[in-house]
């Protein structure tokens, strides 16, 4: 499968694109190093892209860019909702 995604966001006159390097996926019983926002697979295979803040995961978003970083989900949907996780190789920080 090819580790390049190209990524559109239109919004009116502009045309943002990122080309994003996913990292391998990691088992949900693990949590990242780092604090930033994570590709999360739910178990029906649903994707989104996931804030952790070095503890918890927060609700997700459709693209990485708007992922919520003030809406921490329960450890139990935690534990049931994100099944796996990636990383990504740009700067999520700047997304913020």
């Amino acid at each position: 499968m090819d580790k390049w995604f190209e990524f559109r966001l239109q919004c009116e006159d502009f045309v943002t694109v990122w080309h994003i390097t996913y990292t391998p996926w990691f088992p949900g019983n693990i949590k990242p190093a780092y604090p930033g926002v994570y590709e999360t697979q739910e178990r029906d295979g649903c994707k989104f892209y996931n804030y952790f803040d070095g503890e918890n995961w927060h609700w997700g978003s459709d693209i990485p860019e708007t992922a919520p970083t003030d809406d921490p989900m329960t450890k139990k949907a935690q534990k049931e909702l994100v099944v796996q996780w990636r990383g990504l190789s740009i700067n999520t920080e700047k997304l913020k």
